[in-house]
């Protein structure tokens, strides 16, 4: 997260459901004994109770006289020390409107420290007193289950409150980050455009704008500046490091790069004359690579005014569909009998205002991990569920147009090869997508298994140059070579990240040649 180099966390703790043995004087902290501590649900609530009865029998006697067990749900909390007051104001502001209203900053002489925290959830209830059980079973299980509901709750305003630090630390970097650009021609502004919202590379918080002239790099009145996100701009920086990288191991083409670029002039219009609105081709998206080769694109460092209204961050399919997401669930709740607490939905609303932009992969539609989480949520859900229009992620995937509506997991660290994780909200079908990528080629995988990657054209490139006449060539990427290797003798083809459970792919038949590969 930017800036955080300017907070550190000093204490934490993300929640627990806990049974504490100690003393009954409030004034007496010392001693004690923790017989359950769980960051997580307490699912097995019969067994708990009998461990605590036989732990209290084999420790009756006189060392109990004095003694409280009490059952506590303690919710998050976090200590944080800021670099100035400033931004520990402004992490408070974002904490309070999280949900955590009892958190407060404390000054000292070299110190500020911001206390997040929220008691509308804690628990504190007496179970025993001087070794004997002041509830029963059925009443003890009641408490268990109880705690276990605010142990959620408690989750779902942590995650809330991560997004949101998230976002606001977020927006405050803009003034300290680098700020960079994507520098093209006029010609070629609008398609770049089109190129960098493809891929969700555009910030869309600040304009794009004609930069001044007469600067190291060559620009020239002509000079566009599109502003940049941080993801872009690494992708971008990692493109010209390949681009430069073959570039220098290439030898120039002199004679064809002259021909090319006559070819090029003479395509264009004549200087100062423009063609009319009719006989313009339509804008298509650029191919950044290629422009990058030709030198027609270029990073630098610029500051761009930011826009008034900020637009949400584009994607594939970004625009009014997406923010028509916040009417459906508007409509929903009007819908909903009896009806939703107010202050909750507005919560909901906001929420679904300030998520991050859908992804795209095909036509299948992803929320970002983390994005309209929460009990309040699966609330609604499971509400909607008996409405005749359909339930809340149906109604959310038909106002996309998406064939499936998913949300990104965590990847999973368990898994060989950290494959990508999805939770399917709605729809039906596979998981498997076409998606187009650089250089024509089309890609084919399964949205719930493979997270999909855009780059790399330029190694696959390199990697399809290499002479394998007579050769038999092991393709561990499921047919992506099988084109580029038509010349090898013989291409067993299979899916390195799937070797224990290897699903043949569905239109892998369509396009490889039967003769040339065997799918393993």
């Amino acid at each position: 997260m930017p800036l955080l180099y300017k907070v550190v966390t000093t204490s934490s703790c993300s929640g627990r459901i806990a049974i504490f043995h100690g003393s009954a004087d409030t004034g007496n902290s010392k001693g004690g004994q923790w017989l359950l501590a769980s960051h997580s649900t307490v699912e097995n609530p019969g067994k708990t109770w009998e461990e605590i009865q036989e732990w209290l029998q084999s420790h009756s006697g006189q060392d109990t006289l004095g003694t409280l067990t009490t059952l506590l749900l303690e919710p998050f909390v976090l200590h944080a020390e800021c670099a100035d007051a400033g931004l520990a104001q402004h992490m408070l502001s974002v904490a309070r409107e999280a949900g955590f209203r009892e958190s407060g900053i404390s000054l000292g002489r070299k110190r500020v420290l911001v206390q997040i925290r929220t008691l509308a959830m804690r628990l504190e209830v007496p179970l025993a007193m001087d070794g004997q059980l002041l509830v029963d079973e059925t009443y003890f299980q009641t408490l268990i289950r109880l705690a276990n509901q605010r142990l959620d709750e408690n989750l779902a305003r942590t995650n809330r409150l991560w997004m949101k630090l998230k976002e606001a630390f977020s927006r405050c970097a803009v003034a300290a980050q680098e700020l960079w650009v994507l520098v093209c021609a006029q010609l070629h502004a609008r398609s770049v455009k089109l190129a960098l919202e493809g891929h969700a590379w555009l910030d869309d918080n600040r304009k794009m704008q004609r930069l001044a002239g007469g600067d190291e790099k060559g620009a020239d009145d002509d000079s566009i500046g599109l502003p940049l996100t941080p993801e872009g701009v690494e992708n971008l920086k990692a493109l010209a490091e390949t681009v430069e990288e073959e570039m220098a191991q290439r030898e120039p083409v002199v004679e064809e790069t002259k021909i090319n670029d006559q070819a090029d002039q003479a395509a264009q219009p004549a200087q100062g004359s423009k063609l009319p609105k009719r006989q313009r081709p339509p804008i298509e998206a650029a191919n950044l690579e290629a422009l990058w080769r030709q030198g027609s694109l270029r990073l630098t460092q610029a500051e761009l005014p930011l826009k008034s209204r900020p637009a949400p961050a584009s994607g594939l399919h970004s625009g009014a569909k997406e923010r028509s997401l916040e009417q459906v669930l508007r409509n929903l709740i009007d819908e909903l009998k009896p009806p939703l607490d107010v202050t909750l939905a507005d919560t909901l609303l906001k929420e679904i205002c300030e998520m991050p932009s859908v992804l795209w992969r095909g036509d299948v539609a992803l929320l970002t991990r983390g994005a309209l989480t929460g009990s309040s949520w699966e609330t609604v859900a499971l509400a909607a569920e008996a409405l005749p229009g359909g339930g809340l992620w149906e109604r959310f995937r038909q106002c996309l147009g998406a064939r499936m509506l998913a949300r990104q997991q965590e990847i999973r660290v368990d898994d060989e090869v950290r494959g990508g994780n999805v939770q399917v909200l709605a729809g039906s079908g596979s998981g498997w997508v076409v998606v187009p990528g650089p250089k024509g080629v089309r890609y084919s995988f399964d949205v719930t298994k493979c997270m999909f990657s855009e780059g790399n054209a330029g190694e696959k490139e390199r990697v399809a140059t290499w002479p394998v006449e007579g050769e038999t060539v092991l393709d561990l990427y499921a047919g992506a070579f099988a084109h580029p290797h038509a010349a090898a003798a013989h291409l067993p083809i299979r899916d390195w990240t799937s070797w224990k459970n290897w699903k043949t792919y569905e239109d892998i038949s369509s396009f490889l040649p039967p003769v040339l590969c065997t799918v393993l």
